[in-house]
């Protein structure tokens, strides 16, 4: 991962798995499912089975450490703030010892803040459901009103269903409404800086945060030959 960092001047390295035949199928399935999910809801171009092992520049981690969130997502705040990165693939072997201490639960939570973190779609989700609400409640107000010009309707029932079916679309739809206000407001909340300036291109040498100015010059270290851990981030996804 360093060697990628130093190579290709980015400032994350992502470690991505390319091999989940040591999970269960159901941890397989779930997780390709969150990822997947989470990269079409939210809009962030996160990598698909990264995790939460990688390498980050001191310049990220200011950027991350910079962010008001208290319950931060790292494997979507990392790529919302559009570093450069690239991606080094490992399998991990099975566990020596232990147990997992991610149960279902914790993993329940992640996608949890995940979903209510990144994304506007469970508001709009209720938006749209407020808009159909309306939609059907108008169409069964003609019907009712239809019905009672034709004489089919019992005395009373279309007053009651005109009264019910108005007001009731109106109270989704005003819900609706209510929802995307609230969402846009989250939103601004999180402080998520629009860009990051990485350093001047006008002057003569880089920010010193960056790749370009604080590894350019240093070389290359040999993959340093240690025996493999079973042991890093087992427990997440």
């Amino acid at each position: 991962m360093i060697a990628a960092a130093l190579t290709q001047h980015v400032d994350v390295v992502y470690g991505v798995r390319t091999d989940r035949s040591t999970d269960s199928p159901f941890k397989r399935h779930t997780a390709g499912l969150f990822y997947r999910m989470m990269r079409r809801i939210s809009g962030v171009d996160a990598p698909l089975d990264a995790g939460d092992f990688r390498l980050m520049s001191r310049a990220t981690v200011d950027a991350v450490n910079t962010l008001p969130e208290a319950n931060r997502v790292l494997r979507l705040v990392v790529p919302t703030l559009d570093f450069p990165s690239t991606e080094v693939g490992y399998r991990r072997e099975h566990r020596a010892a232990g147990d997992s201490k991610y149960p279902l639960s914790k993993m329940l939570k992640l996608s949890l803040d995940s979903v209510t973190g990144f994304s506007m779609a469970p508001l709009r989700l209720a938006t749209w459901f407020g808009v159909g609400g309306f939609i059907l409640a108008m169409a069964l107000l003609v019907w009712a009103i239809v019905g009672k010009i034709l004489g089919d309707n019992a005395p009373g029932w279309t007053s009651s269903v005109v009264v019910i079916a108005f007001f009731g679309g109106a109270q989704l739809l005003c819900l609706g409404i209510l929802g995307e206000y609230v969402g846009r407001v989250y939103l601004q909340q999180q402080e998520r800086p629009a860009y990051y300036i990485g350093y001047d291109s006008l002057s003569s040498a880089p920010h010193a945060d960056t790749p370009a100015a604080d590894t350019a010059e240093l070389p290359i270290p040999d993959a340093p030959d240690l025996p493999v851990t079973t042991e890093i981030l087992h427990d997440r996804i």
